[in-house]
């Protein structure tokens, strides 16, 4: 009988007085909170979760049933108009008398009947290649603008069948969840386009009730539903968490939003009417639905402790003094811990806690050297995230010049109302080769014939208005096939020249773009004839450049391009930039021959 309790007191006698502690403090309470706690938060989560997860998934299959609903009123709406022989009469008619007009439209009450019978509708319009018609806010005579935009090119390619857009509404000032479809008729031809607006009030009594936050997403690109209004009308590109969204294909996914664990569900469908996609994300905050539980473990905790506390009392009883310097040595860890790194004890014994306190203080001055350095490192960091988000905006607030844009509109419907040619389809097809080029630009290098292809079109886009004005050569005195260098360097410049530097030269002007490579360099010389620029102005432009200074109203073209070309390639690939009044100016880019760059940095 004695030999076990002697086999069991040798190494328990022999444990330091600390340790001893510790082991009661382990096996009487430690351990046990431990593995209830795990317990109890493990199976309170996953019953609360998979609560949540299923009224999710319920309440996306009724939202989805209620848009379709909705979607099926504008259908039927949509049917109806197009079967309406009255209204066609009245788009095909060419009327002489403005009273015959007024007394037609008075008498024709169908989309008012609809408006009254669909509360859902706010709004029923349809664009008609009638002007003899008077634009009554439902039947409205199509204007070039109207023909020219996005959601009016969708119905004419759809040819009949209904699709849904988000688009603005002239008449109301405010963005609608469109249907559009195109009339037609076997004899008579198009009679216009079709519009009708669904009610925003629509989705947010749709959403009034739902406990969670709900995004819909049409065709992977635009916000037409939300429990934030902030969200309305979004693209996906206009904020990161809605990127992170649009990318989830799993119906439930474990996501990190304003900075807090989610649990998302989603529900895509198509609509059973036409080809739009929708998405639907239901978005459940974690700690939303975790509170009650883990006010319940805490409580289940408090009376497991009582069996730890009888451990510690005991120990404490036994050690009072030791306990002293350990809560002494826990309230200099705290602070420390709490990044109070002054602290300084100096403790005399040679113990365990003595050697603990020594560590302590050494601790102490490592972490304090260790958070300086990454402070330091975190602020160069953080100005460089800084620099390249400012880059990053002016590049793209420079990607569509509204002077250039507009000037070859308006070449463009001159030329088609003089000349009805060919020209035409050339200048459309060149413009809209640029602009694709100006929406898809990324940070990755692209081939240079691609990017010279892009400028020639560009200067014979402005051809178009200067006629024998401009003139333009590009030398290659080396082969290009293969080099590579950052999207729209090249377009930005010639388009600074022939606007400060060509448009008001009197004369003919020329642009002269060669190719060359060093050992070391593939050098581009981009060369004008036009009005130069002034000894004082080029200072100022040089010091913006040096300066970094990106909210310059001038140049900013010219500044993007520099802080492009810095950042990404870093010295000595630079630009540089000469010019003489009244004789031209001369741009001359030193890039890296290859596409790769070591150690450079994405913008």
């Amino acid at each position: 009988m004695n030999f076990p309790n002697k086999f069991l007191n040798k190494p328990i006698n022999n444990l330091k007085i600390a340790n001893k502690m510790m082991f009661i403090y382990i096996v009487g309470g430690f351990i046990p909170l431990l593995l209830l706690s795990i317990y109890l938060i493990g199976y309170t989560r996953s019953i609360l979760i998979d609560q949540a997860t299923k009224e999710a998934l319920n309440n996306a299959t009724r939202i989805e049933e209620r848009l379709q609903g909705v979607f099926k009123k504008s259908v039927d709406i949509s049917d109806g108009i197009y079967l309406d022989q009255d209204l066609k009469n009245i788009i095909k008619t060419n009327y002489t008398s403005q009273i015959e007009i007024i007394e037609d439209l008075d008498n024709y009450k169908q989309m008012d009947d609809y408006l009254r019978l669909y509360p859902e509708i706010d709004s029923i319009r349809i664009y008609v290649n009638n002007d003899t018609l008077l634009n009554d806010a439902q039947i409205v005579p199509s204007t070039e603008s109207h023909r020219g935009s996005f959601w009016y090119k969708r119905a004419l390619e759809e040819d009949g069948k209904i699709a849904y857009v988000y688009r603005y509404d002239e008449f109301k000032g405010n963005y609608y969840l469109s249907l559009v479809r195109l009339i037609k008729d076997n004899t008579y031809g198009d009679y216009g386009v079709l519009v009708v607006n669904i009610s925003n009030r629509t989705f947010v009594n749709l959403l009034s009730s739902e406990p969670y936050d709900v995004i819909g997403i049409i065709d992977d690109s635009r916000v037409f539903l939300s429990s934030d209004y902030n969200y309305y009308g979004l693209t996906i590109d206009d904020h990161d968490d809605l990127i992170t969204l649009n990318s989830l294909d799993d119906v439930i996914n474990d996501v990190d939003l304003y900075s807090n664990n989610h649990k998302v569900i989603v529900n895509s469908f198509t609509t059973h009417f036409s080809g739009n996609k929708i998405k639907l994300v239901t978005m459940i905050p974690t700690n939303q639905f975790l509170g009650y539980a883990n006010r319940s473990i805490s409580n289940s905790i408090l009376l497991i402790a009582v069996s730890v506390f009888i451990a510690i009392l005991l120990v404490y009883l036994l050690t009072k003094r030791l306990s002293g310097r350990i809560n002494l040595f826990r309230d200099h860890l705290h602070r420390v811990a709490t990044g109070d790194f002054e602290v300084d004890y100096q403790e005399v014994s040679s113990d365990e806690i003595g050697l603990l306190f020594t560590d302590l203080n050494v601790m102490r001055k490592s972490i304090k050297n260790l958070v300086q350095e990454v402070y330091e490192s975190g602020l160069q960091k953080e100005k460089l995230t800084t620099r390249q988000r400012e880059v990053e905006f002016k590049m793209l607030t420079s990607q569509i010049d509204p002077h250039f844009l507009y000037n070859t509109l308006e070449t463009i419907r001159m030329e088609a109302i003089i000349n009805n040619q060919q020209p035409i389809a050339d200048l459309v097809k060149k413009l809209a080769y640029i602009m694709r080029r100006k929406l898809s630009v990324y940070n990755e290098e692209v081939s240079l014939d691609s990017e010279l292809e892009l400028l020639i079109y560009y200067i014979e886009i402005q051809q178009y208005r200067f006629g024998d004005r401009i003139s333009y050569q590009v030398i290659k005195n080396c082969d290009t096939e293969g080099l590579k260098i950052l999207p729209l360097l090249l377009q930005p410049v010639v388009e600074n020249a022939i606007i400060h530097g060509l448009e008001n030269k009197v004369g003919k002007s020329e642009i002269s773009v060669e190719i060359n490579k060093s050992d070391d360099f593939l050098e581009i010389t981009i060369q004008d004839n036009g009005i130069g620029i002034s000894n004082s102005k080029m200072e100022r432009i040089k010091e913006r450049l040096d300066a970094d200074v990106l909210s310059a109203s001038e140049s900013v073209g010219l500044i993007n391009v520099h802080q492009r070309i810095k950042v990404f390639y870093q010295w000595p690939y630079r630009l540089e930039m000469s010019s003489q009044e009244n004789i031209g100016t001369k741009m001359k880019y030193y890039l890296p021959i290859s596409g790769a760059v070591e150690g450079g940095t994405n913008v």
